[in-house]
């Protein structure tokens, strides 16, 4: 069970990296495209694991 929630954890943080990535190229360069950034902050956030306080890790 736990090697599950860890796989799944490490699953969900890296798609949330390729969000991030995407953002701050979405940003770069001459002309920033703020509304493409947010929209992948606002991916990356869901698919980031919660962790909650108090639970065994």
């Amino acid at each position: 069970m736990k090697d599950t929630k860890v796989e799944q954890a490490r699953i969900r943080i890296d798609a949330a990296r390729k969000h991030l990535t995407e953002a701050l190229e979405a940003v770069s360069g001459p002309e920033p495209d703020w509304t493409r950034c947010e929209a992948c902050m606002d991916m990356a956030s869901d698919v980031l694991p919660t962790v909650i306080d108090g639970e065994p890790r």
